[in-house]
């Protein structure tokens, strides 16, 4: 699956993910933002990290780190694949070029402009 179309299946049908996905997604976006954050001190880490886990933002649901375990790439490629293979989505492409819209509700192309509202 294209990255434009993953894209758009986790931003707009973020709402379909299961439980478990939703809990692997802010556990990762959790993890990235104390490892790659703008902390002076190791212990400032470490004090983030024990809050994060006790206000449930990371976990250590064996499950939940088995859909990560491949990489944040991999996941999110599975998990707008199991949407897509589920749920019924409408893409909205273009009727002059044929490429995907913004949003679902766009009206106009951002790749050759056209207009159809």
């Amino acid at each position: 699956m294209k990255p434009d179309k993953i894209d758009y299946i986790l931003n707009h049908y973020f709402h379909l993910m299961t439980f478990k996905e939703k809990s692997a997604w802010k556990h990762w976006s959790t993890d990235y933002k104390i490892e790659n954050g703008n902390f002076e001190s190791e212990t400032q880490k470490k004090t983030r990290r024990r809050l994060s886990f006790k206000n449930g933002w990371l976990t250590q649901d064996r499950e939940i780190l088995e859909l990560l375990e491949n990489g944040i790439d991999e996941f999110r490629k599975k998990t707008a694949e199991r949407i897509l293979k589920e749920e019924k989505i409408e893409f909205n492409n273009c009727p002059k070029c044929g490429k995907l819209a913004r949003t679902p509700n766009a009206k106009q192309c951002r790749f050759c402009r056209h207009d159809w509202h």
